[in-house]
């Protein structure tokens, strides 16, 4: 029920781009180098005036992600008036995820990948899941904000949550009741793991 629908492009895009050859329900943006989450969504400023006031930003390696889970994160964004929501999972094997940081009262204050994590922030358990809803002009305001200066070298997404959270604004956050849910697809083995998943519920 979204409109309008945008694929970032990037990684072995010939194949996604022949998949998605004569769909009039997507427009396509091309990430011709992969630097980062925040690079793929700068990709996307072009669009930008076809947006309406908030964008859902999805991850394309995440099947399993339910139309109700996406129902309520909107739900819980409008509740909260917040300028952006994020989706996260409480999950015993965190490894691979970034964590969510969250205050004293429980709000949301960041979130760090696993590889600039200290000793203590890899104990937490509550994971990113890289899917999250935005407030669309305060997004694109602040793209050129974010830097790559992390061991990865990338422009992490993630960085606009503490954006954010430095100016006061509100960051709220639903948290999914299955990981699977929210579980990406890195490999063969991964893939089967999910198909499992699935054909046993």
């Amino acid at each position: 029920g979204f409109n309008p629908n945008i694929v970032v492009a990037g990684y072995k895009k010939e194949l996604l781009l022949n998949h998605l050859e004569g769909n009039n329900a997507v427009e396509i943006a091309v990430q011709e180098e992969q630097k980062g989450t925040a690079h793929a969504v700068m990709q996307v400023t072009p669009l930008k005036d076809k947006l309406k006031e908030n964008l859902i930003v999805l991850m394309g390696d995440v099947p399993l992600l339910s139309q109700k889970t996406i129902q309520q994160l909107v739900d819980v964004h409008t509740k909260n008036n917040a300028i952006i929501t994020v989706l996260t999972a409480q999950t015993e094997e965190p490894s691979g995820y970034g964590r969510i940081l969250k205050n004293s009262k429980g709000n949301v204050v960041g979130i760090v990948e696993e590889k600039d994590c200290t000793a203590e922030e890899r104990e937490i358990k509550e994971i990113n899941s890289g899917i999250y809803i935005f407030n669309t002009s305060y997004l694109f305001d602040n793209l050129s904000k974010i830097n790559n200066v992390n061991k990865q070298n990338e422009f992490y997404l993630t960085d606009i949550v503490k954006i954010a959270s430095d100016e006061g604004q509100v960051i709220s956050s639903f948290c999914v009741d299955d990981v699977m849910e929210i579980t990406g697809v890195n490999s063969i083995n991964d893939l089967e793991q999910l198909q499992n998943h699935l054909n046993n519920q």
